[in-house]
């Protein structure tokens, strides 16, 4: 995950304030993180009201466990972790979702792909929308590598999935995510 080696300052004190008991302190950080962390989850799993339940639970979570907090890390990819595992579990409890079928679908293909996010140029906005369009394989392996910056073998992990299957999946998602934002920007083009 991106992002500065420690926490900020003001986390720092507030995850001491929590780990006290401090109501308050719990408070200011879900204030301070709510948006973001319903954020991820919902592009984990396309749907509001599975998302904002991810997102408490995620919360709920990490404060139970705020002692295993250590502060190497930032504590906002701390809880984003344990928000996109949360979510994770709400996929896995979704009936006729399996990974295991895009496992056994999904061919190798040849190890070219280029890491560099072009089509990311678009407005932030319209490509979350475009990704929302997606099916949801290519969007919950898309958005756990690209937006979430889990690796290849932690999604295979997290998911499942062999590592090829995972890099295939993306690969297949990241060309569709390409050919929607190139059609999207057409048709603005041509009204």
């Amino acid at each position: 995950m991106n992002g500065s080696n420690t926490s900020s300052g003001a986390d720092k004190q507030l995850v001491e304030a929590c780990r006290k008991g401090d109501r308050s302190a719990q408070v200011r950080l879900y204030s301070l993180y709510a948006k973001p962390m319903f954020n991820s989850a919902f592009r984990v799993l396309g749907n509001r009201q599975e998302a904002e339940e991810a997102m408490h639970d995620g919360f709920l979570a990490a404060f139970q466990k705020i002692d295993s907090f250590d502060g190497t890390s930032v504590f906002c990819h701390w809880l984003r972790k344990i928000v996109v595992n949360k979510s994770i579990d709400y996929l896995r409890k979704r009936k006729g979702l399996v990974f295991d079928e895009i496992s056994g679908v999904l061919r190798e293909l040849p190890d070219d792909m280029e890491e560099e996010n072009e089509f990311m140029a678009a407005a932030p906005e319209q490509i979350s929308m475009l990704l929302g369009t997606l099916n949801h394989h290519y969007r919950i392996v898309l958005s756990l590598h690209l937006l979430e910056g889990y690796s290849h073998e932690e999604i295979a992990k997290e998911l499942g999935m062999t590592y090829g299957s995972v890099r295939t999946c993306y690969s297949r998602a990241r060309k569709a995510l390409q050919e929607k934002v190139k059609q999207h920007f057409n048709s603005i083009l041509l009204n």
